[in-house]
């Protein structure tokens, strides 16, 4: 089967999920979490297909800003099913999957090249994968920021509606979203570490590698400070949210 075949049926199966999603908002069909999960897990596996279809050529890898972008928020929705298996926290699917139909959507309506040979380095490929893991990460604490954001404005200026009843309490809200922040300070730390490592030699000579490495350390600092001022002051609310 073509890529535009496959491109097809991944984006119809996420509006299926995504449809899914807004009829249990509105309590208007049964089992939804089992068709949710069922569509999603779908649409991911034939997701994974296209992008390895785009990315892995016999001459290197294809990593154009559309490819890089497809796989990142492949893999946050990926990352999201997996947490729904576990977490109440099916109303993540509402951002992602819509960002992933415009992914495959752009990558088919816009083609490019941009190879990069990474057989013979497999630290640089290391390092581009543990990008995409760590900023993937982090956009899924991002989501779960904005989630707790309307969460606690919906607290603040109306009664409790089928919304609120489909999340969980908000100090629940707030400890996943520090779990993640957590897992994602990890991962930027061993980022940080392999590139530093990687790439001291010419860090100083290559502004872009600068500018990058820079940019990954005030991200550091900020969600390092983030964490710190959970676990010593107990930084919750608002404060937490917008910091996020």
């Amino acid at each position: 089967m073509d890529s535009i075949s496959l491109s097809t049926i991944t984006i119809f199966m996420y509006a299926g999920a995504s449809l899914v999603q807004g009829l249990s908002l509105f309590n208007c069909m049964r089992h939804t979490k089992l068709w949710l999960v069922l569509l999603g897990f779908a649409a991911v596996a034939i997701h994974a297909l296209l992008l390895h279809h785009w990315i892995d050529l016999t001459t290197g890898q294809n990593l154009t800003a559309f490819n890089m972008l497809s796989l990142v928020v492949w893999l946050i929705a990926l990352l999201v099913l997996f947490v729904i298996l576990f977490k109440p926290l099916d109303m993540l699917t509402i951002f992602i999957f819509p960002l992933a139909m415009l992914s495959i959507l752009l990558v088919v309506g816009f083609p490019s090249r941009f190879i990069i040979a990474t057989d013979g380095r497999p630290s640089e490929l290391f390092h581009i994968l543990l990008s995409v893991i760590t900023f993937a990460v982090m956009c899924v604490a991002g989501l779960q920021a904005i989630l707790l954001a309307v969460q606690q404005r919906i607290l603040r200026l109306k009664p409790a509606g089928t919304l609120l009843h489909k999340l969980p309490p908000l100090i629940t809200m707030e400890k996943l979203l520090f779990q993640t922040i957590a897992i994602g300070f990890v991962l930027l730390s061993l980022l940080l570490a392999t590139s530093l490592y990687a790439f001291y030699a010419v860090l100083l000579r290559d502004s872009v590698i600068l500018q990058k490495t820079v940019i990954v350390v005030v991200a550091w600092v900020i969600i390092g400070l983030l964490l710190l001022g959970r676990y010593l002051w107990g930084w919750r609310g608002r404060k937490a949210i917008y910091c996020t």
